[in-house]
């Protein structure tokens, strides 16, 4: 895979992550709610997967930056920030679910 698709792919992860960690969080949920059953085991691991996903996302895109062009070297700084930044918020997310149960 060439350097700018893999830069894009990086680009991308970390939203994709974390959207799909708050879609799937929230149906878990839901779902739990619902029916009455817990899923905090489930809903731990779409948390971890995404931040997995998110980790590597920004491990990848500081490892290319110097491979890259000015312009190329500049976006992954900024993937990288942005990849930083939503590891927080997913790690925060988690942080609440550790501490906060999700039916009351």
């Amino acid at each position: 895979m060439n350097r700018d698709r893999l830069l894009w792919l990086c680009v991308a992860t970390p939203i994709t992550a974390w959207a799909a960690q708050l879609l799937l969080a929230y149906f878990l949920a839901s779902l739990a709610c619902f029916k009455g059953i817990a899923l905090p085991v489930a809903s731990h691991l779409v948390t971890v997967a995404a931040l997995i996903a998110t980790v590597g996302a920004l491990l990848v895109t500081r490892r290319i930056r110097s491979d890259l062009g000015a312009g190329g070297a500049f976006l992954a700084s900024v993937s990288a920030l942005g990849a930083a930044v939503l590891l927080v918020g997913i790690a925060l997310g988690e942080l609440a679910l550790l501490f906060v149960r999700g039916c009351a």
